[in-house]
């Protein structure tokens, strides 16, 4: 939504694939050197007790509040994303709504999603679990950002492929089975089921289109 073109917006996937990688490399080194000096430390206790014990004085303050600062940010950017989604789905299926109108059903859609996060965080309260869910969620949408700069994917496909990610990622949570091991289970079934959908619609409209 921030990038004023297609080119800009490739260039700064480009930087994340490079950038993200190595975010993790230095978490996993934290969480390593963390795991060495606690040996009988929680998984989800590692990364705050990393940055509160490991790091100097002056370090640790500010490496804490660069960890609640990138949550927080991250929590506000997708709130305003999805509502911004949202209100595009509807203007581009309906021409009812003005631009004044547009700006309100963001504001409603970015209440509605708070509301809904406020009551899934007070009721369930396993914040590893929650954070690998959107994790897992995030890596569903990976193939088809992807690849629609590249290919022209077909609109049912790429919906088939979400939704049974979708449904994947609910299955583990409910069952609560969900870990770092199968969190990334969304990534294959939304790679696999989109390049098998694609190759079925499109043989299937190349069947069609000679009949008609």
């Amino acid at each position: 939504f921030a990038t004023k073109d297609e080119k800009n917006l490739k260039r700064g996937l480009g930087y994340s694939a490079i950038i993200l990688p190595l975010l993790a490399i230095i978490i996993s080194i934290v969480g390593l050197a963390t795991k060495q000096f606690f040996p009988s430390i929680l998984p989800e206790d590692a990364l705050i007790t990393g940055f509160s014990k490991l790091l100097p004085f002056g370090l640790k303050e500010f490496g804490m509040v660069l960890l609640y600062a990138v949550a927080l940010s991250s929590s506000d950017t997708v709130t305003f994303m999805i509502s911004s989604i949202f209100t595009r789905d509807f203007k581009n299926y309906t021409k009812k709504y003005s631009e004044e109108s547009m700006k309100k059903l963001t504001r409603f859609f970015m209440l509605l999603f708070v509301v809904i996060t406020v009551i899934i965080a007070i009721s369930y309260q396993n914040i590893i679990a929650l954070g690998l869910s959107m994790g897992s969620l995030s890596l569903a949408l990976f193939p088809s950002i992807l690849g629609s700069f590249y290919w022209k994917l077909n609109e049912r496909a790429v919906f088939w492929s979400l939704f049974l990610s979708f449904v994947s990622v609910i299955i583990i949570f409910i069952a609560d089975k969900v870990t770092p091991e199968n969190a990334a289970i969304s990534l294959p079934i939304s790679l696999i089921a989109l390049f098998v959908l694609q190759k079925i619609f499109n043989r299937k409209q190349l069947i069609v289109a000679p009949t008609q």
